[in-house]
């Protein structure tokens, strides 16, 4: 019994440790977008700068990864350039290369939905498949083709919607420290009332019986 009570203690002693450091992060990402917020609109995303290079604009690299921001956006890529809706395939053709299409799978939504393309060249092998992703301050691309060591990926989520769920555990966190204090400080009004009716009913008592 005592073991179990010790690994219970343990595990909770963990836990409540994990969910402190979460909502601590959580705290530091919902303020840096706060302040990415505004500045966002000031900063550029990578382009071609017209001579065969790159502008970087606001991008960070992180290993393979670059972050950026730009109009109210978060950007996340693989390459040197996010994508952003250009044109990279025709119908019945990718890369110069006879493809049909097959949808592997998805959900549409109208103008928002999930969904795999695969593209089946003469031989029947797939040449390459195409990921597209659009949802409400969502925007998520992917491109896999057999001629290239790495897909290109890129998603956009609006930096509001990244405050928002950013913003979950703190807020969880101030609910249950107000939930905690408003019962201490309910308990200690209802004593407070009763230690006061007590005292009336006594005085009143004691003023009948004087009477």
């Amino acid at each position: 019994m005592g073991v179990a009570k010790n690994r219970a203690g343990g595990w909770l002693g963990c836990y409540s440790r994990f969910v402190s450091a979460a909502t601590s992060l959580s705290v530091a990402g919902f303020l840096l977008c706060l302040a990415i917020l505004p500045l966002s609109y000031l900063m550029d995303l990578p382009s071609p700068d017209g001579s065969g290079g790159i502008e970087t604009g606001s991008a960070i690299r992180v290993g393979s990864l670059r972050i950026a921001a730009s109009d109210g956006r978060l950007w996340l890529f693989n390459n040197d350039l996010p994508y952003s809706g250009s044109t990279i395939s025709l119908e019945g053709s990718w890369d110069g290369v006879p493809v049909a299409e097959r949808r592997d799978w998805g959900f549409d939504g109208g103008r928002f939905g999930i969904e795999q393309v695969s593209y089946i060249d003469a031989d029947g092998r797939c040449a390459g498949s195409a990921r597209f992703g659009d949802f409400p301050g969502i925007y998520y691309r992917h491109f896999s083709w057999r001629t290239i060591s790495s897909p290109w990926a890129t998603l956009s989520i609006s930096v509001g919607y990244a405050a928002a769920c950013l913003s979950v555990l703190p807020l969880v966190w101030l609910t249950r420290r107000l939930l905690v204090h408003l019962k201490y400080t309910t308990r200690s009004l209802l004593m407070v009332m009763t230690i006061a009716a007590l005292v009336l009913a006594g005085t009143v008592s004691t003023g009948g019986l004087k009477s």
